[in-house]
């Protein structure tokens, strides 16, 4: 069985050859990321936990949703999920 080339889903390293090794500073975001994050920004912008206008409510609950992944992919429990408000 051949190893899953995870280098293919980010699309810097579709026309260069770098080898990024400074995720201290950022970190590359494969496409499926940039893909979420463009359509949060074109159907679904405005501040999550902020207000109580329908796209505010819209947008916390993406913001939960996502939350909620990532406590299932790292095992988790609902309380022990540390996380961040949104700034200003």
């Amino acid at each position: 069985m051949m190893a899953y080339n995870y280098k293919n889903d980010f699309p810097i390293f579709q026309h260069t050859d770098v080898a990024y090794i400074d995720n201290a500073a950022t970190a590359q975001r494969p496409q499926c990321v940039l893909d979420a994050v463009a359509d949060f920004y074109r159907c679904h912008n405005a501040n999550p936990l902020r207000g109580l206008y329908p796209l505010s409510v819209e947008a916390t609950d993406i913001y939960e949703q996502a939350r909620e992944t990532v406590r299932g992919f790292i095992g988790a429990k609902s309380a022990s999920l540390p996380a961040t408000r949104p700034r200003a």
